[in-house]
């Protein structure tokens, strides 16, 4: 009610263009443009009910001034969820994370989805922005072993 959190149905990456996505009908949460490993859809069967639909895919710079068309204030927070596509998000949002004080990125340890960059590529993608990594927000353990599935990664720019 601010004006200051905007919602779209879009997808975002690095470039424009139609692209097929996998839609999660029984977990829509867990969509994404990557196709999911056998081995996630083998952990979570939730995952396994889908279908290919057809969005837009704007890179983040061009959907703010196509898309919002709202100028962005100085310093502002992005939170990006995106199963896997983080690094085509950074890529295509360059401009926009300039102006981000602080990212949360969640990041997947287990292989989920099919090219989803690791925390090493992110790492180093937002440390050429001049971003810190400053801890975690959050994270998800594995029921059986305990190994960290997923984090909320925190990056600051001083």
């Amino acid at each position: 009610g601010d004006g200051k959190v905007f919602a779209f149905n879009i997808a975002l990456g690095d470039k424009r263009e139609q692209k097929e996505m996998f839609l999660h009908k029984d977990h829509d949460d867990s969509s994404s443009i990557l196709k999911t490993t056998q081995g996630y859809e083998k952990e979570y069967s939730f995952v396994k009910n889908q279908e290919l639909t057809t969005v837009e895919q704007y890179p983040l710079d061009q959907a703010v001034k196509e898309v919002v068309k709202k100028d962005l204030e100085k310093e502002i927070l992005v939170k990006m969820d995106v199963q896997g596509y983080e690094n085509l998000v950074i890529e295509g949002g360059k401009e926009t994370l300039s102006r981000a004080k602080a990212c949360i990125i969640e990041i997947v340890n287990d292989p989920f989805y099919q090219g989803q960059p690791d925390f090493k590529k992110i790492f180093l993608l937002m440390d050429s922005l001049g971003f810190v990594y400053h801890g975690n927000f959050e994270q998800v353990k594995d029921h059986k072993d305990g190994h960290i599935v997923y984090f909320d990664a925190i990056f600051i720019k001083f």
